[in-house]
């Protein structure tokens, strides 16, 4: 609570070093330009790219200034960039208007996005399939990122290729959405007239250094009134929206802004596990990459069968892969695309991979056959989420309970012990007196 606007930081010159500004929770106005993916790839997910164009629009502050675009193989202006306030409907009823085309060319839908937006900088979100070759939408969005507009892509369609997508997105210093992850825009550019509301801590971009792997559980409760600074990256939100964590590069290096505390000013939750990794990582990021000076194929992310995947190599000459052509997209950077055409692991020179069943696999349901075993054996079907009832079950199947019943039966086992040692006392009795009569000499 002595920091940023309570520690005069916006006064100082640690304020030019952050990659938020002090003292203003309400962000600014972003130029923003939809680009919609109206091409004959996505024909026949058209409707469902028309309802998440109108949700991220929905998503949008009102202060933000919009245009959109759509492309097929080539690019068409839709609605010019003007303040979305007062303006909102004939944007959504332009976009529910839109009809399929002909021809895939997601390089030539960023141009044209790049030109409505004209000598503005700016943010062109992306709403595609991303069934195109990687190459010229890599180079275009790679040319955005050095001139200050990046790309937020979106996954839209019945069959996407996140590996596309996220590529175009990394290169341009920009993020990639699921289309069930589309409120998160809300952080980026909600503004006060759409306010984000969370639970906990969240997560806005997970493709990042400081967020891959990262958990988080808690909530410190408290945050500094910040807001993000145009070409930062905004890392972990609180529950209302305020910047949590943002990072960005200053000259030649790193800064990282961790604006959320608890009531006693420590980091509360943060300092536990499983949320202290987004600590340490934000620290390890602000000193030095450590990936840096690895070299070899990095980790390709998630791998389906029969879908297109981008790896990246880092070295100095790409190696010989059997299915993979490698293409130089930066200083001792190439990318190149697989498509795994079984399920199970793989390796690609020194990074392995997961190769999970097709994605329509997953629309088939349960095989009738495992219903009828599960029912035969006297087991249970559980979904992924109960856990819970899981760990329950079985400690129920592990602890026996045994009911003993009460009864007088040992009683009448007792009475037939003690019987059957008085007859062998009587007995011995007898022997004995027998004995003695004998060396007596009595008769």
């Amino acid at each position: 609570d002595n920091a940023y606007e309570s520690g005069g930081y916006n006064e100082s010159a640690v304020s030019s070093l952050l990659p938020v500004e002090v003292g203003n929770a309400t962000g600014g106005t972003t130029n923003i330009v939809l680009t919609i993916d109206i091409s004959g790839s996505a024909e026949e997910g058209l409707s469902t790219q028309k309802a998440i164009a109108l949700n991220v629009l929905d998503q949008l502050g009102d202060r933000n200034r919009v245009g959109v675009v759509a492309f097929t193989g080539e690019a068409f202006r839709i609605a010019d960039v003007q303040r979305l306030e007062g303006n909102r409907e004939v944007l959504a009823d332009r976009i529910r208007r839109l009809e399929t085309g002909r021809g895939t060319d997601i390089a030539v839908g960023l141009l044209g996005a790049n030109d409505l937006l004209g000598q503005r900088q700016g943010t062109i979100i992306l709403l595609s399939d991303g069934l195109d070759d990687v190459d010229r939408p890599a180079a275009v969005a790679s040319q955005f990122g050095g001139q200050g507009t990046r790309v937020i892509s979106v996954g839209a369609g019945d069959r996407v290729n996140e590996g596309l997508l996220r590529t175009i997105a990394r290169e341009s210093g920009g993020s990639y959405f699921a289309a069930d992850e589309t409120n998160r825009l809300r952080l980026l550019f909600g503004g006060a007239s759409r306010q984000f509301e969370g639970e906990n801590l969240t997560i806005v971009n997970r493709g990042t250094f400081i967020t891959s792997g990262v958990t988080l559980t808690a909530d410190p409760g408290q945050a500094n009134r910040v807001a993000m600074k145009p070409g930062a990256d905004f890392q972990v939100a609180t529950p209302d929206g305020t910047p949590a964590i943002a990072s960005w590069r200053f000259g030649l290096g790193r800064v990282v802004s961790v604006t959320s505390y608890a009531e006693d000013g420590t980091l509360g939750g943060l300092l536990q596990p499983p949320d202290s990794l987004v600590v340490t990582k934000s620290v390890n990021y602000a000193v030095g990459d450590p990936s840096r000076g690895r070299t070899g194929v990095l980790d390709p992310g998630p791998v389906r069968v029969g879908r297109r995947t981008t790896v990246v190599y880092r070295g100095e000459d790409p190696p010989e892969v059997e299915n993979v052509s490698f293409r130089r997209v930066g200083d001792e950077r190439f990318q190149g695309e697989f498509t795994p055409r079984e399920a199970g692991y793989g390796s690609i020179e020194n990074a392995t991979y997961a190769a999970n069943y097709p994605v329509e696999y997953g629309r088939l349901g349960v095989s009738t056959g495992l219903s009828g075993l599960v029912t035969a054996t006297g087991g249970q079907f559980f979904q992924p989420d109960e856990g819970e009832r899981i760990a329950e079950l079985a400690r129920q199947q592990a602890t026996r309970v045994r009911s003993v019943r009460d009864t007088w039966g040992w009683v009448a086992l007792l009475g037939a012990v003690l019987l059957f040692a008085a007859e062998i006392i009587a007995r011995r009795v007898q022997v004995y007196r027998g004995r003695t009569s004998l060396e007596s000499g009595l008769p």
